[in-house]
């Protein structure tokens, strides 16, 4: 190995730190620790984010106080696939079209969740203007799986 390559190690048996990123060969930063603290307002998180040769968050995982996340970004940090889970909320799937806008939707809220009235799991597809909505409240008592 010559200088420019030679590789260095760090040994340390503790850091503390709310951000670590970390850079390929050229100095560009592509993936990321990221920490907050919670607060009044909001609650704190931890996130990995691995980043595309531009810096753009493309993947994402996340975890907070209240549940965790996955996303799948496209570039320009456009949503394309998140999946979500909450505790007190339940679980949602969303899958965005080629602009970023959503696509596919489907919720399934926590039995004890706010968010959403009659506590039943949705499906939503969106295809530009038009959007259809399946709701499990408009399904009959008696349909089989």
């Amino acid at each position: 190995m010559n200088d420019e390559t030679e590789r260095k190690s760090l040994h340390v048996g503790y850091l503390t730190a709310n951000q670590i990123f970390l850079v390929d060969a050229a100095g560009k930063e592509r993936a990321a620790l990221l920490c907050s603290a919670s607060n009044d307002q909001e609650p704190g998180y931890a996130a990995f984010q691995l980043l595309d040769a531009n810096g753009t968050p493309r993947v994402e995982l996340q975890v907070d106080t209240e549940g965790c996340c996955i996303r799948l970004n496209k570039p320009g940090n456009v949503h394309g696939v998140s999946i979500a889970f909450s505790e007190d909320r339940g679980v949602g799937i969303l899958i965005s079209g080629h602009e970023g806008k959503s696509a596919i939707n489907l919720e399934i809220p926590h039995p004890n969740s706010n968010d959403h009235p009659g506590q039943r799991p949705e499906l939503q597809l969106v295809h530009g203007d038009a959007e259809r909505t399946l709701s499990m409240e408009g399904l009959s008592e008696d349909v089989e799986p």
